[in-house]
């Protein structure tokens, strides 16, 4: 992913300007909320691909992870939806996963394999009655919060 946006700070250091918003469609929230409760006690996850900071398209993946409390997107299945994405001129603009009984949040884990600083983070929360969804920046491991814009379809 390009960026196009930076702010230059004082002694010529380079910042990245994060985008504020990242933006899914309603079908696209239901269809990750359906993956995670089909998938639940286990973690469930997928991969985004779009532009900017648009969800196009979601590559749900197997969880090739033992633990019901982790995920490791299946690296056969990442590769393939990585050539997908690019031959489609699209980015990898987020990485999805479900946590089936704790809040939508980062888990210390999720924050030290977060590997893609310019990807969302987007975690589902099945924990309540009625799922909850937010998506992050994970950024040497500090968690940042995006608005998470849920567009009609």
């Amino acid at each position: 992913m390009r960026w196009n946006s930076y702010v230059i700070w004082p002694a010529g250091e380079f910042k990245v300007k994060l985008p504020s918003t990242f933006s899914i469609s309603k079908r696209q929230v239901n269809q990750i909320i359906d993956q995670a409760k089909t998938g639940k006690p286990r973690e469930v996850c997928g991969l985004m691909g779009g532009r900017r900071d648009k969800v196009e398209k979601l590559f749900p993946a197997t969880n090739v992870d033992t633990s019901d409390i982790t995920y490791m997107v299946d690296p056969k299945e990442q590769f393939s939806i990585m050539k997908e994405i690019r031959e489609n001129e699209m980015e990898l603009v987020g990485i999805y996963h479900s946590h089936p009984d704790t809040e939508a949040y980062p888990s210390p884990t999720d924050c030290r394999l977060a590997f893609y600083e310019q990807v969302h983070y987007v975690i589902v929360s099945l924990k309540d009655a009625v799922p909850s969804i937010r998506a992050f920046k994970i950024i040497n491991n500090k968690v940042i919060e995006s608005k998470l814009e849920v567009l009609n379809d």
